[in-house]
């Protein structure tokens, strides 16, 4: 059976630069067309060539969710996440709630802030806020300093 297209060894033979071959024979014997290097493809492959796993998308996005042990582990994810929901702090309810007693969160709209967070207008920016909800839920690293 013959591929679609030519291997990566192939290719790169094929497209070689005319100094690559130090044989001397003429360029058009190397480049043969007998290789087809563009080929189109099946328009359900194609569809499938970019299709992303959607079991490792979640266990990414469960990898990179903090997993506090206790409410101080708790408080330092809010201070760059920027803010979680009641049905996301709602597994961590016991940290959450001994944070609030402490006053080192604050709620509003429905969502639980850390205290410094709310406080803070640059970090209540929307900008700053998504960047925290994304690094947080898609598992972006973040530079240090940040």
């Amino acid at each position: 059976m013959d591929p679609a297209t030519p291997s990566a060894f192939a290719r790169g033979i094929l497209n070689g630069a005319p100094y690559t071959f130090l044989d001397g024979a003429p360029l058009e014997e190397r480049r043969t067309q007998a290789v087809i290097t563009r080929s189109i493809l099946d328009v359900q492959v194609a569809d499938d060539l970019g299709a992303l796993d959607p079991a490792a998308v979640a266990r990414v996005k469960a990898e990179a969710w903090p997993a506090p042990a206790d409410a101080e582990d708790r408080h330092e994810p809010l201070l760059w996440m920027g803010y979680v929901t009641e049905a996301e702090a709602a597994q961590w309810r016991a940290h959450v709630e001994a944070l609030e007693a402490a006053g080192r969160v604050v709620w509003a709209l429905g969502r639980c802030y850390a205290a410094e967070v709310a406080r803070s207008p640059a970090r209540m920016e929307p900008r700053a806020l998504l960047r925290g909800r994304v690094e947080a839920s898609a598992g972006l690293h973040r530079p240090c300093g940040s």
